[in-house]
């Protein structure tokens, strides 16, 4: 047996031989084609979780017997392939546009395998080694210092994070489907959140794998050199995931509910399960608005009834204080001309002469404003709109901060009006200018996030900030009826409520219309809680735990101080591998400094 395994020396040689052949590198790349795919398998949708500790062994071992640049064209096969899947919910507006917007999504994974290689090259064996040749290093066992293989791997994680977080901002920013988030289920170790962000939870699993890949890397050679060294970094990996995973428990209990610290807030949600109607004739519009009122008036029926029959001086007060509808449920606006709107108002209006019941509406609203020719116009805007008066006046509004590209508006649109009529979609909305928490009712300040802004970490930092004591999110996810998104888009919102430690309450069009606790649970939801995802069309009363006087977090109070860290020290790490690749050029092209550096012990 163990004549067996020493001639894997031999075997290794052959199979070098083989991956420098053409059929050697196109199965390589199918290989990494598959293995990115596959690896979407871990965000909601199919939610196997715990794939995503060894997703990225594969490209890690790829990458580090090439050079940067065979490193990148294998990380965008890679990234291409996973971003193709996990995003594929969006051929549901267009098919071409998972197939187009990958390739941009293929950039970072695939400039983290290059950066990954470059550390590797420059690293894994001293100069001395490497003037030997590849042969030599075939048989090296790699970082042979426990200290360098430990910063080796922390720069490895932070390189990825730091490219997590330029992928939420660059071209307006996607910060979906980030690593951390495959672990939303693990409510232990999502804690950090309170500290890190998403971020520290996608460091975690990055750093495991980084680390699983150099054990294995090093068991390789080690089983044909007859020596094999610890594994510290691995030791590392398991060591900071069990602390975190403590420390998340310890944080569980100190953010627990607790009644003497919160104030109930009844507030009613309606899921009216209405189908994408942006276009939406007369018809149309008046079903979505009569679907919603009818679920309104039976809420309202409801309350009155159990206030009837519950003496209110007898137990904390239940009745309804906000009902809340998803975001533009009814695709007119409401302070339109139109004969829908004119019902719109009334509608609502009477709700609030007969209830006394504040509404918060998801609409379309308008501002006047002046263009660029001086000429009167309008500016648009994605809206939440609080309804507190008899007559359906609009007592305050929130009006959405980050507009969703293509759907909202075209970038470079101005600038380019021909972009508009080739690609857009018939409008340009506004984006709003402040973070307003809008108190839905007395001592309720709601953060509000529209649909899409769920996912941006600043929008819930900045009201958290501002004094939000309750997020609120109003979505409309019917454009993508038969996909993964929902479920996506709930997982990547639900990490808001960890961050900034507020209750996040979740009103859907058609799905996972939620109550979420600071702590990252379900508390509860209109569809049944073991499915919150099922379609249904419904009204819930939530009882909202409002904390009464609730502290920003670390994270809210300083952002994204981790990615900070993570940046210097994979600044760190890349100046140490530059400042090595520089010995080893001068080295070859310098016969007296190649002979003083093969002739120097080594340490």
């Amino acid at each position: 047996m163990l004549k067996q395994l020493f001639s894997l020396r031999r075997a290794s040689g052959w199979m070098r031989a083989f991956a420098a052949t053409r059929t050697g590198i196109v199965l390589e790349y199918l290989f990494l084609a598959a293995a990115g795919a596959f690896s979407a398998t871990i965000f909601p949708g199919i939610n196997w979780s715990v794939l995503a500790w060894f997703l990225l062994i594969p490209l890690f071992l790829c990458v580090t017997t090439v050079s940067a640049a065979g490193a990148f064209l294998r990380g965008l096969v890679w990234g291409y392939f996973w971003s193709l899947c996990s995003f594929f919910w969006l051929r549901e507006i267009a098919l071409p546009i998972p197939f187009v917007l990958s390739v941009v999504l293929a950039v970072f994974p695939a400039l983290w395998a290059m950066l990954v290689a470059f550390l590797w090259r420059n690293l894994a064996y001293g100069v001395r080694d490497r003037l030997k040749g590849s042969e030599c290093l075939a048989e090296t066992i790699p970082f042979r210092n426990p200290g360098s293989a430990i910063l080796f791997v922390l720069a490895s994680a932070s390189i990825w994070c730091v490219t997590e977080w330029l992928r939420g901002w660059i071209m307006t920013g996607l910060p979906w489907n980030y690593l951390g988030t495959s672990q939303w289920k693990n409510l232990p170790l999502i804690q950090i959140c309170e500290y890190t962000g998403v971020f520290g939870v996608s460091f975690l699993v990055v750093l495991f794998n980084t680390a699983l890949a150099l054990a294995i890397r090093s068991l390789r050679i080690g089983l044909g050199t007859r020596c094999y060294l610890r594994q510290y970094p691995l030791t590392l990996a398991f060591l900071l995931i069990l602390g975190c995973f403590s420390f998340g428990l310890h944080l569980m209990k100190v953010h627990k509910l607790h009644h003497e610290s919160v104030r109930i807030a009844p507030i009613g949600v309606v899921q009216c399960d209405i189908s994408q109607r942006r276009t939406a004739n007369y018809e149309l519009a008046k079903e979505a608005l009569d679907v919603c009122a009818g679920l309104s008036e039976k809420l309202l029926r409801e309350d009155a009834a159990a206030r009837r029959i519950i003496p209110i001086d007898s137990r904390p007060d239940t009745s309804l204080k906000l009902i809340v509808w998803p975001e533009t449920a009814v695709p007119y606006a409401y302070s339109g001309g139109q004969e829908i709107s004119e019902q719109y108002r009334e509608k609502i209006g009477s709700f609030l002469e007969r209830w006394k019941v504040p509404f918060l509406l998801g609409s379309i609203d308008f501002q006047p404003s002046v263009g660029k020719s001086g000429r009167f116009d309008f500016d648009i805007f994605n809206a939440a709109l609080l309804i507190t008066e008899g007559g359906g006046k609009i007592q305050d509004r929130y009006y959405k901060v980050h507009r969703v590209p293509f759907g909202e508006y075209v970038p470079f649109g101005n600038e380019f009006p021909e972009l508009n009529r080739m690609i857009g979609m018939g409008r340009n909305l506004t984006p709003g200018k402040r973070l307003n928490p809008i108190e839905v009712t007395p001592g309720i300040r709601a953060g509000i996030s529209i649909c899409y802004e769920s996912v941006f970490p600043f929008l819930s930092r900045g009201h958290a900030v501002n004094g939000a004591n309750l997020l609120l999110v109003i979505s409309n996810d019917a454009w993508y009826p038969t996909s993964f998104e929902s479920d996506q888009h709930y997982v990547n919102g639900l990490f808001r409520a960890i961050e900034t430690r507020l209750p996040l309450l979740r009103c859907g069009n058609s799905n996972y219309s939620v109550l979420i606790s600071p702590r990252g649970e379900l508390l509860e939801s209109i569809s049944p809680k073991n499915d919150p995802g099922k379609r249904m069309r419904a009204a819930k009363k939530f009882l909202v735990p409002i904390p009464l006087d609730p502290k920003p977090t670390f994270y809210s109070l300083y952002g994204n101080v981790f990615i900070a860290v993570c940046g210097f020290l994979a600044l760190c790490e890349l100046l140490l591998a530059f400042a090595s690749w520089r010995l080893f050029r001068n080295a070859q092209s310098d016969p007296d400094l190649c002979k003083a550096l093969m002739e120097e012990k080594s340490r």
